[in-house]
């Protein structure tokens, strides 16, 4: 971090020096004296010229006052030096351009600290909400939040929130100028060891980017023309480039939300020849790894991996793991790992560096570098664009190749690795064990979640390959598990509770069987109360059942000794229904198809005939 430049010294106002013999004073001070003077001899005289006079009092005096109250103010301003602080690693961790009042306003308001629309409007888009407020969380840790809240609001009670603001940009524009100059040379090299050859025509150190990068160069514009643009600039590069700076393309303007060549290990040509692999290797590119080591791991470590790892890159051998140097914002802030934003930010840098503007916040033909940023952002931010698989993917990356380099997360002074019998160590594994065995096990129950909704998607997407043989085959069943349950109901001596439990039982795995076999039959579902309470209306249901029917009788007898019993008391259920849950919600959608009921009455029919 830059030294504070807001010190102490500033408190307060230092003692008059006097005046040695023969020593001038200064002019302001000859002007001053002269002004008192000049008020004391024109108010004798008159009124004639005591105009003149007190309009010279006044300016001498407002000038005075106005220093006194730059001071007073400069000395105010130091209760908020944390904030003017934090504001220097806001960029790399949070937003290259944070809207400071916008974050204020949306983490008070959600705090209840103030009205809405107090300091400033916010967006109705929540996703920026969500932004703000991740923005607004990251400085309350860092500061504390008690005192974060108690400052910021004494800030507004006391009129200094736009002189705060201003500070802490400031912070943020020398934070980014700095890196940009750090990187301005420095990344041709990375460049370079990117493409695998030296740029031709070579870029000068301390030259202006105007006129040599950008699409002014070919080799940088490789880097910088979108991966879904790639195979019109591989035809002719230099007529890309000069349609791209005349603003001629034959299919746009380049955009801030496509994505360049550079995120990609391949330079893009996988997503080139096939959009759907625009996740892989997504901000993966050497580029980009090489300069997020510079940018927060300082030039001695970026230097030691540019040499050690070009193999890794080449694919000719792997890397070897250096003495890493405590320097860079990773250590001076005790980043423990890489978060997106920092990957964003890399991003960001690059993009300016290569480009031939030099102003950040201006356009370069369609792209704004601070809305690409955003674009970026919004993969992990838009709930439409999160892809779990590609963040555990970059997340992998980023620990394989920067993790160990890192700083290691602070742990108690209590914990001795080295002592096996450490309680607290001990402790410490037992609890990591329970959580990965707590976090296996919730994957596994997702995974069986999923497994069963796709066979149960499968199950009623099957169609049977011969409908007739299906439909025989299960009339065949329904009728022999109809059979079943009269047989059961023939019992004289049995009580009415044990008929129906017996009948409810023996249908209801009759209607289970019938949506195995065929998943399609549609039949209505009743109560089969009546011809359950009594042994003659059983007998005579038995009889009849024997007797050949005409086609729409079989049908009407069938649909009556096939319907399952769901409810035969509303006081208490006579058998467990619970297991039949699947089945029943199958059963339910095929009763409710038309279609089905008709072919199965006319399959079923050929069977009652021939006395089946």
């Amino acid at each position: 971090m830059a030294p504070n430049t807001f010190s102490k010294e500033s408190a307060g106002r230092k003692p008059k020096r006097r005046l040695k013999d023969g020593e001038e004073s200064s002019p302001k001070r000859q002007k001053l004296i002269e002004s008192k003077i000049n008020v004391a001899i024109e108010s004798e005289i008159g009124s004639g010229s005591e105009s003149d006079s007190n309009n010279g009092i006044s300016s001498d005096s407002d000038d005075d006052s106005a220093k006194r109250k730059k001071k007073k103010n400069k000395s105010r301003m130091i209760m908020f030096t944390s904030f003017i602080k934090l504001a220097r690693i806001m960029p790399g961790l949070c937003h290259p351009q944070p809207a400071f009042l916008q974050i204020f306003q949306a983490g008070l308001e959600d705090a209840s600290q103030i009205e809405p629309n107090q300091l400033c409007e916010l967006s109705d888009d929540p996703n920026e909400i969500n932004a703000l407020l991740d923005s607004y969380d990251f400085m309350k840790q860092h500061i504390g939040e008690n005192r974060f809240n108690k400052l910021l609001l004494k800030a507004i009670k006391m009129n200094l929130l736009d002189r705060l603001i201003c500070k802490m940009n400031g912070q943020v524009s020398d934070v980014i100028s700095q890196d940009v100059r750090d990187l301005k040379d420095t990344i041709l090299q990375y460049v370079e060891d990117t493409l695998g050859e030296e740029l031709v025509p070579r870029i000068p150190p301390d030259v202006k980017k105007a006129n040599t990068r950008g699409f002014h160069h070919i080799q940088l514009a490789r880097l910088l023309v979108p991966a879904t643009k790639l195979d019109s600039f591989l035809v002719d590069p230099v007529s890309f480039c000069a349609k791209y700076l005349e603003d001629e393309l034959d299919d746009g303007r380049i955009l801030s939300s496509q994505p360049p060549s550079f995120f990609y290990p391949d330079l893009g040509v996988s997503v080139s020849n096939d959009f759907d692999l625009i996740f892989d290797g997504l901000l993966q590119g050497w580029l980009v790894l090489q300069t997020m080591i510079r940018l927060f791991l300082g030039a001695a470590n970026a230097q030691k991996f540019r040499e050690n790892f070009k193999d890794v890159h080449q694919g000719t051998g792997a890397g070897t793991k250096f003495k890493v140097k405590r320097t860079g914002k990773a250590w001076k802030h005790r980043i423990t790992s890489i978060s997106f934003q920092m990957i964003a930010y890399t991003m960001f840098i690059i993009r300016h560096s290569l480009s031939s503007c030099d102003d950040r916040r201006s356009e370069e033909g369609g792209v704004a570098k601070t809305e690409a940023f955003d674009v970026l952002m919004s993969l992990a931010q838009d709930p439409a664009l999160y892809n779990q698989a590609f963040f555990n993917s970059l997340e992998a990356f980023y620990k394989t190749h920067v993790g160990w380099m890192l700083p290691q997360e602070k742990k108690s002074a209590l914990l001795n690795e080295w002592d096996p019998q450490c309680g607290l160590n001990i402790m410490a594994h037992v609890l990591k064990k329970k959580a990965e065995k707590v976090a296996e096990e919730e994957r596994q129950k997702s995974e069986a979640s999923k497994a069963i909704q796709q066979q149960t998607t499968e199950t009623l997407s099957d169609t049977p390959t011969s409908a007739d043989d299906n439909n025989s085959c299960s009339a065949h069943k329904l009728i022999a598990s109809s059979q079943t349950a009269v047989d059961a109901m023939e019992i004289e001596d049995a009580s009415p509770v044990s008929l129906k439990s017996s009948s409810s039982s023996s249908l209801l795995l009759a209607s289970s069987q019938a949506s195995e076999t065929s998943g399609k039959h549609t039949v209505d579902s009743k109560d089969i109360e009546e011809g359950n309470t009594h042994s003659k209306d059983v007998k005579k249901k038995a009889n009849a059942k024997s007797k050949p029917k005409s086609n729409a009788a079989s049908q009407q007898s069938t649909s009556s000794a096939i319907q399952p019993a769901i409810l035969v008391k509303q006081s208490q259920p006579l058998f467990p229904l619970e297991r039949f849950d699947t089945v029943l919600d199958i059963n339910i959608f095929c009763l409710s198809s038309a279609r089905h009921l008709l072919l199965f009455a006319i399959a079923l029919s050929p069977a009652v005939l021939f006395g089946l």
